[in-house]
């Protein structure tokens, strides 16, 4: 039982994830040098994280499975990069996010590039969108699989797509 660091697997200690020997190390492997991002609340449906600004918003990205309450209006500055899998949920509290700007021109394009398994967001205005893909963008969210619950959210603004599967809220 448990790992076998004799014979399958190895580990390059403080530079590696363990790995079976033989394979090819890609990037994935490497413990890359992270600083931790303190929040409140502690992600669960019961007491999730708090959003108040917008690097909070982007650490979205990083607890995926997470639950989130937005808390203040938030002015997005710069081209936005899709959060990709999200299945947490996320209840924007009557807030409204602007500027969502995402030139890129690829596909799974939104606030959410992607999301997965059971996902709720509600509660949540985007204003003033600018959104460019090539197919699956929605201001919101470009693509889902599983079931995704929205409920009071509105968007205004453009999105633009040279694809298919495409809306204001969800493509």
């Amino acid at each position: 039982t448990g790992f076998d660091f004799t014979n399958i697997w190895d580990v390059i200690e403080d530079e590696t994830t363990p790995y079976i020997r033989g394979m090819m190390l890609t990037d994935k492997n490497y413990i890359k040098n992270t600083t931790t991002y303190v929040r409140e609340g502690k992600g669960t449906i019961e007491d999730p994280y708090l959003i108040y600004t917008a690097e909070d918003l982007n650490q979205v990205r990083n607890s995926l499975n997470a639950h989130y309450n937005i808390m203040n209006d938030i002015t997005l500055s710069g081209n936005w990069t899709p959060i990709t899998d999200f299945t947490g949920s996320l209840d924007g509290n009557g807030k409204t996010i602007k500027g969502l700007v995402i030139p890129t021109g690829n596909t799974y394009t939104g606030l959410f590039g992607s999301t997965k398994g059971n996902v709720t967001i509600k509660n949540l205005t985007l204003e003033n969108v600018s959104v460019t893909g090539a197919g699956n963008v929605g201001a919101l969210v470009g693509y889902s699989t599983g079931t995704l619950y929205i409920s009071n959210v509105v968007t205004t603004g453009t999105v633009t797509s040279t694809g298919h599967y495409n809306g204001g809220i969800v493509g």
